[in-house]
């Protein structure tokens, strides 16, 4: 099963992108880990901000303050949907 994840993750990269081998191994960790943490008893949850949100509590600001989201850089992690949060997530504010 994990191999068809990857195979499918794999297939996202386009042909004229050609990966270097420490993309390749950076990927390889990237989806090992999404695995884990999908695959875990009550899986891990990752909360995405969407651009043009009022900035959250649950979002640290990436280089500067603003009043609304440009870009998620990085999920907030939850240790479940709707659990405690582990980490807060990093949003481009403008």
């Amino acid at each position: 099963m994990f191999q068809l994840f990857y195979e499918d993750v794999l297939k996202t990269i386009q042909p004229a992108q050609r990966p270097t081998s420490a993309q390749v191994a950076y990927i390889d960790k990237c989806v090992e880990v999404c695995w884990i943490m999908a695959t875990q008893n009550t899986p891990m949850h990752l909360e995405f901000c969407k651009k043009g949100d009022r900035p959250s509590s649950l979002f640290r600001p990436f280089t500067r303050m603003g009043n609304s989201v440009q870009n998620c850089v990085w999920p907030a992690l939850f240790l479940h949907k709707d659990g405690p949060l582990l980490e807060k997530g990093v949003a481009h504010l403008g």
